[in-house]
């Protein structure tokens, strides 16, 4: 694997845990999402596919959250 490739791993796998470790878990899910939308749209065909199977993961987790039913 060429050097680039894996600095676009890391670069995308940081992205992913600001989305998560940061947004997601202050519940700022617009902003975790659109981070995560820009990670898989960034990786596509220059991330190894572990890479961007976890930026979906996490995108769908996102997504979840916002469509659970409020217990309020």
């Amino acid at each position: 694997m060429p050097a680039s490739g894996q600095s676009r791993d890391e670069a995308a796998n940081r992205t992913v845990d600001l989305a998560i470790n940061q947004h997601y878990l202050s519940t700022d899910f617009d902003t975790a999402n659109k981070l995560l939308t820009a990670t898989i749209q960034g990786c596509e065909g220059a991330c190894t596919p572990k890479t961007l199977a976890r930026a979906w993961i996490y995108q769908g987790i996102v997504r979840m959250a916002v469509k659970r039913p409020s217990t309020t």
